[in-house]
C-alpha cells in the first residue's frame, strides 16, 4: 500500500512541477506582451497578480506534498516481535 502511495505522490509532485514550471512560462510571456505594448500596466499587473497567486498556490501544495511523502518514508510499523522504522528493528 505505501509503495503504491509514494508512486502516486510522485506522480503528483512531477505534474505541480511542470505546472510551476509552465506558470513561469506564462509569467514570462506575459511580460514580454507588456514590453510590446499589448496591454496597459494596469492589465499587466491583474494578469500577473492572478499567476503568482497561482503559483503561490501550486508551491503550498507541492510543499504540503512533499511533507506527506516524507511522512510516509517515517512510518512507524509494530511488528509482532517489536517495533521498527521501514524496517530497522530497535
Amino acid at each position: 500500500m505505501l509503495d503504491g502511495d509514494a508512486v502516486q505522490a510522485k506522480r503528483q509532485i512531477g505534474t505541480l512541477q511542470r505546472q510551476i514550471h509552465d506558470n513561469d512560462r506564462e509569467d514570462q510571456k506575459l511580460y514580454q506582451a507588456y514590453m510590446a505594448d499589448v496591454f496597459d500596466e494596469h492589465e499587466f499587473a491583474v494578469r500577473r497578480r492572478r499567476l503568482k497567486e497561482a503559483r503561490a498556490s501550486l508551491e503550498q501544495e507541492l510543499e504540503q506534498l512533499r511533507a506527506a511523502v516524507l511522512n510516509l518514508k517515517l512510518v512507524i510499523t509494530w511488528p509482532e516481535e517489536g517495533w521498527s522504522i521501514r524496517g530497522r528493528r530497535a
